[in-house]
């Protein structure tokens, strides 16, 4: 739950005191059919009812990503999205659908050169969309690992853009 080397929570930590976030994980056990997003959108949609409005950054790792690019396009609340690392060999066609369906939603897919998925990273663009933009990043793996100081800093810089 907490990721590899605590990443999940140190990243959660991070945001939290410098920007105020508020942050969920969610579990994705995921059959690549069922919208995974409705319950937590839902569910953020309650606890927010309190305030006039919102937005959501919603950044998704490996499987997180894939959840983000098939099913973010349906909720107007994810003004940005940061996809790292999402296995596009699995279920290709639904990534592809649900990032060329971005309207208002622009998203920052991120691969290093040494995940599996590097070798396909070229296919985001052929998707007719000016909302993606794909990063690729040196000595990366699909863990970070031993980059744990710059995975926690991936959503300062591509969903606050400071």
């Amino acid at each position: 739950i907490y990721g590899y080397d605590n990443k999940y929570l140190k990243i959660a930590k991070y945001m939290h005191q410098k920007f105020g976030c508020t942050v969920i994980c969610a579990s994705n056990p995921y059959d690549g059919k069922t919208n995974l997003l409705e319950f937590d959108m839902n569910f953020i949609d309650t606890y927010c009812k309190k305030f006039k409005s919102y937005n959501i950054y919603y950044m998704g790792i490996s499987n997180g990503a894939v959840i983000g690019a098939n099913w973010g396009h349906l909720y107007p609340q994810i003004i940005k999205m940061l996809l790292i690392n999402p296995p596009l060999f699995i279920n290709w066609h639904k990534i592809k659908s649900g990032l060329s369906l971005l309207n208002e939603t622009s998203a920052t897919i991120i691969i290093g050169e040494l995940d599996p998925s590097f070798k396909f990273a070229g296919m985001i663009n052929l998707i007719n969309n000016n909302k993606l933009n794909l990063i690729t990043l040196s000595n990366i793996d699909h863990n970070f690992t031993n980059n744990l100081s710059d995975f926690v800093l991936l959503p300062e810089q591509y969903l606050f853009g400071l």
